[in-house]
């Protein structure tokens, strides 16, 4: 038989250690910005991130490719609290997406992806 309190305290302990989230908005700016679709772009990054943090620090960073708009060119990635400069240093460094003259621009950060949603585009989770 479990005991309800010790359910309720470990669901509470679990709750606190959470990690805090934050997400970067982009932009997908050059002159093949608009062949760029989102599964180019989603590929691009998750290999420009594992090459930047290799795979130790990419795990450290709670990261997640959200979407990308490429009608609006923009898109969402989440990171862990304290590491969005990383994320944003890793995004201005990405030069070339799937062989096309495009890059990744950094615009924005936020505690919510609303926030995000409503700046810059409809995005899906």
């Amino acid at each position: 038989m479990k005991n309800k309190a010790s359910e309720r305290e470990l669901m509470t302990m679990i709750a606190t250690l959470r990690m805090k989230k934050r997400y970067v908005a982009f932009k997908c700016i050059g002159p093949e910005s608009e062949a760029v679709i989102e599964r180019e772009i989603k590929d691009a990054v998750y290999t420009r991130a594992t090459e930047f943090f290799g795979e130790l620090g990419y795990s450290e960073l709670g990261f997640k490719f959200i979407g990308y708009d490429a009608k609006a060119k923009v898109g969402a990635v989440r990171c862990a609290r304290g590491k969005e400069k990383l994320v944003v240093a890793m995004l201005a460094l990405l030069s070339s997406i799937a062989g096309k003259k495009a890059r990744t621009m950094p615009v924005s950060t936020s505690g919510t992806i609303n926030t995000i949603k409503e700046k810059y585009t409809d995005l899906e989770d």
